[in-house]
């Protein structure tokens, strides 16, 4: 390992802000499996490892496990 890129401590405080934000928010944040979890999306790592991975971020997609109530319903 080389010499640390001098924004280190500034890229990863600024993850730590972000992830704090959302707990301030009322999202629960998790690490697991190498990415960062939420009830409303997570971000991962994606790519080639050998070209250097890049985050993404991605929405959950919610199914309801019933179908809304329709105007029959009581």
């Amino acid at each position: 390992m080389g010499v640390p890129d001098p924004d280190v401590p500034q890229l990863l405080g600024a993850v730590a802000d972000a992830l704090n934000k959302c707990e301030r928010a009322g999202i629960a944040v998790t690490l697991a499996g190498g990415a960062a979890q939420t009830d409303h999306g997570y971000v991962m790592a994606v790519g080639d490892r050998r070209l250097g991975t890049r985050w993404a971020a991605r929405l959950r997609a919610h199914h309801p496990m019933s179908p809304e109530p329709g105007p029959d319903d009581d």
